[in-house]
């Protein structure tokens, strides 16, 4: 895979995860597969906290960053009112991420873990080639 992330979705009363992989066709079955398993390991396993570290300096660094792009700003105050309609500042909310407890991470990675996973796919990959 050439990019790897992945996202969410949130909403007053929904939402949606999902993992993305930019890859070739051919590796497209096998990425799929590696991002499942590491769904399924956060699940079993948790993540350590040098992992939590990492991705807290990451959402800190990339969140700060943002806000010196107008729309950006713009997208974030409009996923706010759509989503909780409370919106928080940068701090608020990377004091809410940083509370976020390794235990609670497992457990939620469990939750998506046990729900039906969806694979989909855009360009040159048949349905066989997907789950081979």
């Amino acid at each position: 895979a050439y990019t790897a992330y992945s996202f969410g979705a949130s909403y007053s009363d929904g939402g949606a995860f999902g993992m993305y992989a930019g890859t070739m066709p051919e590796n497209a079955a096998a990425v799929a597969e590696l991002a499942e398993a590491e769904l399924r390991r956060v699940a079993d396993e948790g993540i350590t906290e040098e992992e939590r570290d990492r991705a807290l300096g990451q959402i800190a660094g990339s969140s700060a960053l943002a806000l010196e792009d107008s729309d950006t700003r713009m997208g974030r105050l409009a996923r706010a009112e759509l989503g909780t309609g409370e919106f928080l500042t940068l701090d608020t909310s990377l004091a809410r991420f940083a509370a976020v407890t390794g235990d609670e991470i497992r457990s939620i990675a469990g939750t998506i873990a046990a729900q039906p996973l969806v694979r989909v796919a855009v360009g040159d990959v048949s349905r066989s080639t997907l789950t081979a």
